[in-house]
């Protein structure tokens, strides 16, 4: 090689290198001896008057096949080959695409074999970059039921480009596409011949623009189906410059034929449809001037009932349309529309229109844009009246603002991570924001595990081990505490993939943030549970209702079924409180029930159930109570519910007493609802009288066969319990101790059955005692307590007319007669007043001495008695108070 030629090899930039045909190597440039030192110890042999082959061998079995190329080379099998290698330097890994070509040969009839070397490091970092792109588009495909291809495209030199692609799983792209392949074409050609003809020759120019220029691209074309069918479909290429002349590319295919469908559904609609339907051919006219439109009005007569504009003579109803929008909005919608129709994007914009009557109406206008060759787009628009909506839209404004914050707020951030290395391959900026992190700062794998609370880890760790084992994605819920020490809710949802080995080690996902919609979800929980519980209890008193009583009551029950306990049921209610409510009114009537529940919550343990049953009436679930008899709950509660109370305005406190009835369950009953029934029994005994309630019914049920017209009159001294709850009791009573006093003085079981019916019936006048002065609390008038003198009278004149009760007149006339004269009606003087009447007497004022009444107290037995002693021989006959008191004596002989 002579001199001036060696020079100017010598002096390219690139590396390259003469072989002979035996492989010595007879030249290297300076560039070549640069790149063998910094590419590292294994090409530093590679020197002049070195044997290329030799130098290879050396380096390994691995370069078998390279070696067996460039023997093919040297021997004239073949006159060029390329390979790509990596070079190990000591900063990173290298790639090199090395060229070998047997050059012609020379008039000595030497051979030289030119090798030449170019660094593609950074083409090889775009195919890795490609590969982790394909790995997202693929999550992507899987979820959308499409189909995934990707190659390259290069510049053939002559004009056209060459297309190598290929289908990430062609099986199921042919299962999703099933086109008539040709076995010599293979599948890739054979969908690329299945296109509509029109349409592959217009979507073939587009896509070699799109290419060329770098860019992007979606388009659509008909594709004919093996059956015949005829389907629609779109196709999104990415399209990645690698160097000049040479892409990568990557697609994915959708069938949009349902939505090519509705379409066509949609314009033969809208053709009846009361609105204005337009289509048009749109042309790019090329920078700066702008789109032809080529704008026609579908549904003209239609669209004239529906929009009526001003129409001159000889214009048509498009034209006289388009004048009709208002001047000042035509520039910003045409440049819009523009912008939109250029991007191949559908738009909606909205403006108005000055019908023929002069009146302005808004119309929204929806448009559908279809590339059909570059710069050619067929476009569709609807237009329907939305006037009213505008003038409804100013109300709406501040909603409308709130729920585009609430959408901005609804961002996601995205991430990739491998998570056998425990790092992050690509996070977004959002998802950095989202754990307080800036832009410029590195979000790691340790700082995301160490914001996460540690009662959530778990959670989060287990979703992550589901992702790679499972193949699906999963998604998971956890708290975050940020740098500032806030804490935000999080959901994340990821999809495992493979890595650059085929190992499935990453995943990618994305992550919001829930925490208002956290916040949200804990509001409705407590509401619904306070709704619940304003369910469940009584507004006056705070304890639970009737419905609570029962729904508690039945899953104690079920309890006590499940664990052999026992649970007591107690129904209570206030004596005389219809008397509060009426004299007092409602306010002092529920602040007594307000009293009551207190006490009842001071008298019960924790978890007993206490409920205001209705009105006056409480009830109340005592479980566990096996080791105590019912007498002990009963006398505890009744200790816990007396005291007394003193209306506003009021001289003296009212005593308020409780009366109540108590039941066991599961002792001999099937059921809850026996016991409810038997506590609620056991009440009205109580409040009844009890023994004495027993001797009443059977006087009761006595004199109704004897006397015809005795149920009428005790159906009138029920009538006055209801205008004073004292009367039927104190009826009771002194009806036992009349009994009482008669058997002391022996009389004969008829004159006690007399004695019975007139205890019975000795009030029945107070009928005619207006409510008022029954009612009243304080002390009576002199002219109210002469109304109150005439009960007797008025009783005497109501038995008198009953016949077959004639032997308990005297008792109801004379009963407030006074041994020394000063009693009434008639003032008679000891014995002048019939004996029945004085023996009455005497158990009628023991009675109403020790009875409680809503405005006093009952004052105790012994003073009740002392008053007797006292008043003997005076207020009452002494032979009538001994015998009384010697019953008494009898009935409760003193202890010791």
């Amino acid at each position: 090689m002579d001199a001036p030629y060696q020079a100017s090899l010598d002096a390219l930039p690139t590396e390259l290198c003469l072989l002979d045909r035996r492989g010595e190597i007879i030249f290297v440039n300076a560039a070549w001896r640069r790149f063998a030192i910094e590419s590292g110890a294994e090409l530093t042999g590679v020197c002049e008057g070195a044997n290329y082959l030799t130098v290879w061998r050396h380096a390994g079995p691995e370069q078998a096949t390279f070696l067996a190329r460039l023997e093919s080379l040297l021997a004239g099998e073949v006159t060029t080959f390329a390979l790509e290698y990596p070079c190990h330097s000591p900063d990173q890994e290298k790639w090199f695409l090395a060229q070998f070509t047997r050059l012609p040969e020379q008039a000595s009839g030497e051979v030289y074999i030119l090798v030449t070397h170019e660094n593609i490091t950074e083409l090889k970092l775009a195919e890795q970059k490609r590969t982790t792109a394909e790995d997202e588009i693929r999550f992507v495909v899987h979820h959308a039921r499409c189909m995934l291809w990707s190659g390259t495209v290069e510049e053939l030199g002559n004009g056209e480009l060459w297309w190598k692609i290929h289908f990430q799983d062609e099986a199921a792209a042919l299962q999703f596409l099933p086109v008539e392949v040709d076995p010599e074409k293979g599948f890739v050609w054979s969908l690329y011949l299945a296109r509509v003809e029109e349409d592959r020759a217009r979507s073939d120019q587009y896509g070699t623009q799109k290419v060329r220029a770098g860019e992007s691209y979606s388009q659509e074309f008909r594709c004919r189906l093996k059956d015949g069918r005829q389907v629609w479909l779109k196709d999104d290429v990415m399209v990645q410059v690698v160097r000049e002349g040479f892409w990568n590319v990557v697609g994915v295919i959708t069938d949009i034929s349902p939505q090519k469908q509705a379409e066509s559904d949609f314009e033969q609609l809208m053709m009846g449809a009361h609105c204005l339907l337009w289509h048009a051919i749109v042309k790019d006219l090329g920078p700066g001037l702008g789109l032809d439109w080529n704008l026609t009005v579908s549904n003209e007569a239609a669209a004239m009932a529906f929009l009526p504009v001003a129409q001159a003579r000889g214009q048509s109803y498009t034209d006289a349309w388009m004048a009709s929008r208002l001047e000042e909005e035509w520039e910003p919608l045409h440049r819009n529309a523009a912008e939109a129709i250029r991007s191949g994007h559908g738009y909606s914009q909205e403006f108005r229109c000055r019908q023929a009557d002069g009146q302005l109406v808004w119309l929204k206008e929806d448009v559908q844009v279809e590339p059909l060759a570059p710069g050619h787009w067929r476009v569709i628009g609807v237009c329907t009246e939305i006037t009213e909506r505008k003038h409804q839209e100013e109300a709406l404004l501040a909603g409308e603002n709130y729920l585009r914050l609430a959408l901005e707020g609804g961002q996601l951030g995205s991430w990739h991570a491998d998570v056998s290395q425990g790092r992050f391959l690509k996070v977004s900026e959002y998802l950095k924001s989202l754990f307080g992190v800036t832009i410029d700062e590195v979000f790691t794998w340790d700082y995301f595990l160490s914001t996460i609370l540690l009662e959530d880890r778990g959670r989060v760790f287990m979703a992550i081990t589901d992702a790679l084992t499972s193949g699906e994605s999963q998604g998971v819920e956890f708290r975050v505490t940020l740098p500032d020490g806030t804490q935000r809710w999080l959901a994340a949802r990821g999809q495992a993939i493979a890595n650059s080995t085929g190992q499935v080690t990453e995943i990618i996902g994305v992550t919001r943030d829930i925490t208002e919609h956290k916040r949200i979800e804990q509001e409705r929980a407590e509401a619904l549970h306070e709704a619940q519980e304003r369910a469940d209890r009584d507004p006056l008193t705070g304890l639970y209702n009737h419905r609570a009583f029962h729904k508690r009551l039945e899953e104690e029950c079920a309890r006590a079924n499940r664990e052999g306990h026992s649970v007591a049921v107690v129904m209570l209610d206030v004596d005389n409180f219809k008397f509060f409510n009426d004299v007092y009114g409602h306010t002092t009537g529920d602040h007594v029930l307000g009293q009551v529940a207190k006490r009842l919550q001071e008298s019960c343990r924790p978890y007993d159930t206490i409920s205001r049953f209705g009105g006056d009436e409480f009830a109340l679930i005592l479980p566990g109570c096996e080791g105590t008899p019912l007498p002990e709950i009963e006398a505890r509660l009744k200790a816990g519910l007396k005291f007394t109370f003193q209306p506003e305005g009021s001289q003296s406190a009212i005593p308020i007493t409780s009366s109540l009835g108590a039941a066991l369950y599961p002792k001999g009953r099937n059921s809850w609802h026996e016991m409810v029934h038997l506590a609620d029994e056991r009440l009205i005994r109580a409040k009844t009288g009890g023994a004495s309630e027993q001797e009443a019914t059977r006087t009761r049920v006595h004199m109704s066969q004897l006397v015809e017209g005795f149920s009428m009159l005790d159906a009138l001294v029920t009538a006055v319990d209801n205008k004073d709850r004292y009367t039927k009791r104190h009826s009771e009573d002194v009806m036992a101790y009349s009994l009482q006093i008669a058997r002391a003085l022996g009389a004969s079981e008829a004159l006690q059955q007399t004695i019975a019916a007139a205890a019975l019936l000795h009030d029945v006048g107070k009928i005619g005692v207006p409510d008022a002065i029954l009612r009243k609390p304080g002390k009576l008038t002199e002219e109210e307590f002469d109304t109150i003198k005439l009960h007797p009278t008025m009783g005497a004149a109501i038995v008198g007319a009953v016949v077959g009760l004639e032997d308990t007149l005297d008792a109801v006339r004379h009963h407030h007669e006074r041994w020394d004269g000063k009693g009434y009606p008639q003032g008679m003087r000891e014995r002048e007043t019939p004996w029945i009447a004085r023996l009455m007497a005497v158990a009628d004022a023991y009675s109403a001495m020790t009875t409680d009444r809503p405005y006093r107290k009952g004052m105790p037995p012994e003073r009740a008695l002392a008053i007797l002693r006292e008043g003997a021989g005076t207020q009452w006959d002494p032979e009538m108070v001994e015998a009384f008191l010697s019953g008494q004596r009898a009935s409760n002989p003193p202890k010791g």
